[in-house]
């Protein structure tokens, strides 16, 4: 007798595609995250990837808006330890007010953190023309490569710009963790599993909104459907999860909708979109209550430590890129914190008190900090509450006894007559107009193993040509390389006497630049435009006359300081 034949269950190759198919749908972004975890086909997570993400836009806001908001200013260390704010330096004006670029500076600073943080670091372009810094140009760290040497002790680089090349020193460069001294450890880079989770987090719930957030599930049929009811439910269920305005299915007799059970990613998905917000929040060094609006004030100081400690990166790059090889002895840069720190105010008035019984603070030091007028009180206690000290007239005054003493014991300083300036070992530049007897003065002072830097004397080197008059515009370009390379040697002390620097040059903030880098005093001569004049027309050596009664009058016009620029 034979066997029974057992009716097997009808497979359709149509069932197999499409149940093959949901299984991929349904379970793809599932996979995005168990890439992510297991570290198998992790997502790469560039900056503008990371930017999407809440926690870090907020965090990288945070940070560059205080720091974009702090001053900057220029410091001077003079040999007995004094410090004093360096006013008019044009590099304070671009870093705090105007670039000279299209960014404010405030702009310039929030992208300059923003690179800092998740990019290859800050990078700005210092445009510079001699000693003069004439503006500084934010470049996007996307923009810049690197040409390096192999060596890992004396390393040595070239920045590269869509294919032009730079030096290093042409650039402000801000980086964070650098291991070279050439790019920054980005936070993206340095945590790209925790990254990347997060922003796969947001792609998997961007596809759940998607779907409209209609739950997973299967049909249960009564009776086996034809293959158009079969095509009708998929192009329904279709619309259905499309988020359209159509968001209805209707079910024919017999047909019932089983909904499937959550994923457990779909059931985490809040509590891991918290949890990692506030691990990177502690990436950034930022308290979580910051962002959510209840700090404390332990959590203010901890995020104000955090900026301040990326304030600290930006001074040490500024000293190293933005000052002069001859500044760095005795300039400095720093933020002012001091409205930052401050605290509140029963804290800073602590301060006060103790600042005022210890003698180090005056009442109307005390009144600028708060920023009020000052009243005029220049005295300060010495002891016993009786003993009052003035400490700009060096008077000692006693109430007890009336008395009145003078402990001012410092010697006057002995002035050098200006006109015997040339025999102090100073290095001296010396500015007039064309006719004023710059080089007569020189050359009449000058002593053995001293130099003079001129111009007209390195052009009738060059050209071969000994009037020292004749015009060479075609060397200008040649002739401004030999004098900087000069005054290099000069600023690094590799002259064996001191240096004269006869120039024609008016403007004050190049002046105060020259003597500060040349370490020199400055002379202006002070003939009269009339002799100047006089001089030229009777000059054999200066056939151009109109020529040079032009640079005359020039100067004349745009001369507007004296000897103290």
């Amino acid at each position: 007798m034979a066997k029974k034949k057992k009716n097997k269950p009808e497979i359709r190759a149509d069932t197999i595609q499409n149940t093959a198919a949901e299984v991929v749908n349904t379970s793809f972004v599932d996979t995005i995250l168990l890439n992510a975890l297991f570290g198998t086909g992790t997502r790469t997570v560039t900056k503008e990837m990371a930017m999407q993400i809440p926690a870090v836009k907020s965090c990288v806001s945070r940070i560059a808006a205080v720091i974009s908001s702090t001053p900057i200013k220029l410091y001077r260390k003079a040999e007995d330890g004094r410090v004093a704010e360096v006013d008019g330096d044009r590099r304070v004006f671009l870093l705090n007010n105007e670039t000279g670029d299209t960014l404010t500076a405030s702009q310039f600073w929030r992208a300059m953190v923003e690179d800092y943080l998740l990019g290859k670091g800050g990078y700005a372009f210092i445009n510079m023309s001699g000693l003069e810094t004439f503006s500084i140009h934010y470049v996007d760290e996307k923009n810049i490569s690197f040409l390096e040497n192999q060596d890992p002790i004396f390393k040595d680089y070239d920045i590269m710009v869509l294919g032009k090349r730079y030096y290093p020193s042409n650039f402000l460069k801000i980086l964070r963790r650098s291991r070279d001294g050439i790019k920054s450890v980005s936070l993206v880079e340095e945590n790209p599993l925790l990254i990347s989770l997060t922003y796969a987090a947001l792609v998997y719930e961007e596809n759940l909104v998607k779907k409209g957030g209609n739950k997973r599930g299967f049909l249960e049929s009564e009776h086996r459907l034809t293959a158009e009811a079969m095509d009708a439910l998929r192009e329904a269920y279709k619309r259905l999860y499309s988020n359209n305005s159509e968001n209805v299915v209707v079910l024919n007799n017999g047909v019932k909708f089983h909904e499937a059970s959550n994923t457990s990613v779909e059931m985490q998905l809040d509590e891991s979109k918290k949890s990692n917000s506030a691990e990177i929040c502690k990436l950034f060094g930022v308290p979580a209550s910051i962002l959510t609006g209840n700090a404390t004030a332990e959590d203010r100081k901890a995020f104000l430590q955090t900026c301040v400690n990326i304030m600290y990166d930006i001074e040490c790059s500024l000293d190293r890129d933005m000052l002069l090889e001859s500044e760095k002895t005795e300039l400095y840069w720093a933020f002012d914190t001091r409205e930052l720190l401050r605290g509140d105010i029963k804290e800073r008035y602590e301060a006060y008190e103790i600042g005022l019984k210890n003698n180090f603070l005056q009442i109307d030091e005390v009144r600028e900090q708060e920023d009020r007028a000052p009243i005029g009180f220049e005295w300060i206690t010495l002891g016993l509450d009786q003993v009052l000290l003035n400490p700009k007239t060096g008077q000692i005054y006693t109430p007890n006894t009336n008395a009145l003493q003078d402990m001012n014991a410092m010697q006057s300083p002995v002035i050098v007559d200006k006109e015997q300036r040339a025999y102090t070992g100073e290095n001296l530049i010396i500015t007039g107009p064309p006719g004023s007897g710059k080089t007569t003065w020189v050359h009449e002072r000058l002593q053995p193993g001293e130099m003079v830097l001129d111009l007209d004397a390195i052009k009738c080197a060059l050209s071969g040509n000994n009037d020292l008059h004749a015009q060479a515009s075609e060397l200008v370009p040649m002739l401004t390389v030999v004098r900087d390379a000069v005054y290099r040697g000069i600023a690094e002390g590799k002259g064996s006497g001191k240096c004269y620097i006869i120039t024609t040059e008016t403007d004050p903030a190049t002046l105060r630049q020259w003597r500060t880098y040349l370490r020199a005093e400055l002379k202006v001569m002070d003939t009269p435009k009339e002799v100047c004049l006089e001089r030229i027309k009777n000059d054999a050596s200066r056939p151009d006359k109109e020529l040079f009664y032009g640079l005359v009058e020039k100067w004349f016009e745009n001369w507007r300081g004296g000897e103290e620029v």
